[in-house]
């Protein structure tokens, strides 16, 4: 049996901690390490021990939090930080992704969400919660990618679960709309990014709108 991944969470409300931590460890696959009521007693607490993932609310009492995820990209990169916020506007996103974290979430989210981006940053993927990838798409439309191959490389199969993803969908949404599993879905999902030569979302964003697979944002389903 592998270890269980290890989590901090910093959030400076105890109720939100307490109910965020009981869930996780009802997860045999997850254990909480440690909690941190402000930025300043997080990164304390990641320098005596160094979870896999830190789970941080962006606004806390003391150090901001931005310049604890700064400072933990130089000192503890191998730390992922997934921000878990209320506040789901761009400018946030745009900014914690760019100074090295590595999911952006709102705590609107369900607790299934959670787990897939915790599973999915320690898997060296970035993970942007489905109702923000608006943001991430309108900055990729019009670029062009290399590539090592197009479209016609892919299977009909994985042309349908690359619009999905492309249009915000996560792994789980996806294997309910197209009635398979999730565990297909990241089997698809590595094949389309392996064919064609893609190294994150972002690319394949981009590469499903210059071959004319993504459909629009989320919600609207692949085309047809």
């Amino acid at each position: 049996m592998t270890n269980p991944i290890r989590i901090h969470i910093a959030d400076d409300h105890a109720v939100f901690r307490c109910g965020l931590r009981a869930f996780l460890e009802n997860e045999e696959t997850l254990t909480v390490i440690g909690e941190s009521a402000d930025a300043g007693e997080a990164l304390e607490h990641i320098r005596r021990d160094p979870p896999d993932v830190l789970i941080l609310d962006i606004h806390m009492p003391g150090l901001p939090a931005a310049e604890l995820v700064k400072e933990l990209s130089k000192s503890h990169p191998q730390v992922k930080v997934l921000v878990l916020t209320m506040h789901n506007e761009e400018r946030y996103l745009r900014e914690f992704l760019k100074l090295g974290a590595c999911g952006f979430m709102v705590k609107t989210s369900t607790g299934g969400d959670v787990v897939q981006a915790i599973e999915q940053v320690v898997g060296g993927e970035q993970y942007v919660d489905a109702r923000l990838a608006h943001f991430l798409i309108s900055n990729y439309i019009g670029r062009a990618v290399e590539t090592k191959g197009g479209a016609e490389t892919l299977t009909a199969r994985e042309r349908e679960v690359c619009a999905y993803l492309a249009s915000g969908h996560t792994n789980a949404e996806v294997a309910s709309a197209l009635r398979i599993s999730r565990r297909t879905v990241e089997t698809h999902r590595a094949a389309i990014m392996a064919k064609v030569g893609l190294k994150s979302r972002a690319e394949l964003v981009q590469f499903a709108v210059d071959a004319g697979l993504w459909a629009g944002p989320m919600g609207t389903g692949p085309a047809a």
